[in-house]
């Protein structure tokens, strides 16, 4: 029989406990009749002071919670309140507890097996509650990790409680090895709690979307087998589930469920905002191309790589007509030159082909349909080229071992214009003689004129008829250089300049996000230079926005630096090893502070990123109203133009 702990407090506590997870729970009322739920680590956990002081640590945090969203920490044990701080001994014999208020109303679990699907407005009006909640937790530094619809109670209005904050760590001393057996049964756990150990708030948007899709289908998103084997991607139009559904409700939640966590919503809030109208769906879209000096992937637009911090438009065309063709004289049909020419184009093309069919060999083994859509060799990949970008596009393809030439262009449009004018001179020369030797009777004087004018109209057409002949398209036009990069302006430098080796790729993921917002504004800025004024005072509030997220760029670098001295699986096996050597407990004190030290060094992090992500939602806000500053003679010229093209 387990025994209650000592609150110290008058209880009434009429019933036995029952396990939940971690803990042993009784129910029990205080002297005014108020619900409350005591938990205590179990007998068995407790006795490992690596999990004792997580429990400990979390309890703590709890009761310092200012948020209404979840239930609230009365007391905790079995120190004083202000007793309990990191690292505190814990006496073997007592286990640690928590005292908490219970929340009245509806578990949503309940509430979704009888209600769902529900009608649209509810759904969404769930929806934009539980975004809010959340959004609060996050802004406090919690990532709650293990949210369920079991942990989350609906009262009045869809007011929401949420119980268990903070308490999977508890479970789960190593995230690398041993969360995959807790989430392994849960539909809602993002997909990185099985990939990761530092995980941020965009793991809680992911089941945030779940529980939504669930309340507007009554089934739950990649409900089907082992996470591990998931097709993420695989996911039915939410119109096909339900035909009042919106297309935009559709896009969102998709992103939100999105197995890549960077194609999510930056924030809770911002979904929230997103679901009341005050946000464009289409802003969530994510579109990648690479870098042609070191190939990161990067969004459509991006100017500034942020992986290698130069342009991501080295090759220019050529300026002054004097342009240069790169050609492939020789070509295989195995998948390494085509994977590798097709690799070629998407760095550097504007519009890649759409086949790489090449004519290999003796001509005379195809058909004659096959002769006629394959691509004939030598073949023109690109024309137009600067001399210097053509020089260093064969380099690069001869590295691959691509048989490639670069030769002087050949300029069909000018050698038909020269062939044209020699045509008609030969012509005149040759009409003129006649009317000469005609009107003259000097018929002598026809001889050197059809001498010269025949031939030079016949060298003119000939000349024009192979220019036709030569103008040949190359497989792809060359992506176009910008006229100027992004970082001159000083925001964006500010940005560049809290870039370097050290940023791990989550943090350079959002000041890509920060960049391509920022280059949005200074592109539009240089477009409608008649609303200069007008634009300059929404700026004002983006610098000390910028200064902030570069504050927390640095402060993530920093974090990051000194998480990589700890390896919290080896910390564990630590720990185990010296208990298993019955050795004492001050033989495991430094293992035991590195874990309480990375424990706190996660819970920064995972602050620092939540305000980082913050900083890009604000972000986003302010440049959508600078985009607002639109010019309107421009605004009236586009609908002029419009309106006469309708009417012809």
């Amino acid at each position: 029989m387990i025994h209650p702990p000592n609150t110290g407090l008058a209880l009434r506590i009429p019933d036995p406990p029952e396990t939940v997870r971690n803990e042993s729970r009784w129910r029990a009322q205080d002297e005014e009749g108020n619900t409350l739920i005591l938990s205590q680590l179990r007998a068995e956990l407790a006795s490992d002071e690596s999990l004792r002081r997580r429990y400990i640590y979390e309890a703590t945090r709890l009761m310092s919670v200012q948020s209404t969203s979840i239930c609230r920490t009365i007391a905790i044990g079995p120190q004083k309140p202000e007793e309990v701080v990191l690292g505190a001994q814990v006496s073997d014999a007592i286990a640690p507890w928590r005292l908490c208020s219970e929340p009245t109303g509806t578990r949503l679990h309940t509430w979704l097996a009888s209600r769902a699907p529900a009608p649209i407005d509810e759904a969404v009006d769930l929806a934009i509650k539980l975004c809010r909640a959340v959004h609060e937790l996050h802004q406090e530094g919690f990532v709650l990790r293990d949210l369920e619809p079991r942990n989350i109670v609906l009262g009045e209005d869809f007011e929401i409680t949420i119980t268990d904050v903070g308490l999977a760590r508890v479970d789960i001393l190593s995230s690398r090895t041993a969360s995959s057996l807790m989430l392994e049964s849960s539909p809602y756990a993002a997909p990185e709690h099985l990939r990761a150990t530092l995980i941020d708030a965009r793991a809680d948007i992911y089941t945030l979307a779940a529980i939504v899709w669930q309340a507007l289908t009554g089934i739950v998103p990649h409900d089907d087998g082992s996470p591990f084997v998931r097709d993420y991607g695989a996911l039915p139009e939410l119109a096909s589930l339900r035909a009042d559904a919106p297309v935009g409700l559709d896009a969102l939640l998709r992103s939100c469920l999105s197995e890549n966590p960077t194609n999510r919503p930056s924030s809770a809030g911002e979904v929230a905002e997103i679901l009341l109208g005050n946000l464009q769906e289409n802003a969530l879209a994510i579109e990648r191309v690479r870098c042609q000096s070191c190939g990161d992937s990067l969004r459509v637009g991006m100017r500034l790589c942020l992986g290698c911090g130069k342009s991501a438009i080295l090759y220019e065309e050529a300026e002054d007509g004097a342009g240069h063709s790169l050609i492939l004289r020789k070509a295989n049909e195995t998948k390494g030159f085509h994977r590798g020419l097709v690799r070629f184009f998407e760095d550097v093309g504007e519009s890649p082909p759409a086949h790489l069919n090449f004519l290999v060999g003796d001509a005379r083994l195809y058909s004659k349909s096959e002769r006629k859509s394959r691509i004939h060799l030598p073949t023109l990949l690109l024309s137009n080229l600067s001399k210097a970008s053509a020089t260093a596009l064969r380099t690069r393809l001869k590295s691959e071992d691509y048989d490639v030439v670069v030769k002087r262009d050949r300029n069909p449009k000018q050698k038909m214009a020269t062939g044209k004018k020699l045509a008609w001179a030969g012509a005149g020369i040759a009409a003129g003689t006649i009317a000469i030797a005609a009107a003259t009777g000097a018929w002598l004087l026809l001889i050197p004129g059809l001498v010269i004018g025949i031939p030079a109209t016949v060298v003119g057409l000939v000349r024009r008829s192979q220019a036709k002949k030569d103008t040949v398209p190359a497989l792809a036009g060359l992506r176009k250089a910008p006229l100027a990069l992004p970082a001159s302006d000083p925001l964006l430098a500010k940005i560049a300049e809290s870039l370097s080796d050290k940023i791990s790729p989550d943090v350079r993921e959002q000041v890509s996000t920060l960049a391509i917002l920022l280059q949005r504004l200074c592109d539009h800025r240089a477009r409608e230079a008649d609303q200069a004024s007008d634009i300059e005072l929404v700026l004002a509030p983006l610098h000390t926005l910028v200064d902030l997220a570069v504050d927390e760029i640095r402060a993530l670098r920093d974090i990051d630096e000194t998480l990589k001295n700890f390896d919290e699986g080896e910390l564990v096996r630590a720990v185990a090893a010296s208990e298993a050597r019955d050795e004492g407990v001050s033989k495991r004190h430094h293992f035991l502070d590195g874990l309480d030290k990375l424990r706190v060094l996660e819970d920064k992090r995972a602050n620092h990123m939540g305000a980082l992500l913050e900083a890009s939602s604000l972000l986003r806000s302010v440049v959508e109203i600078g985009l607002q500053q639109t010019n309107t003679k421009l605004l009236e010229k586009n609908r002029i133009t419009t309106a006469l093209a309708g009417l012809r």
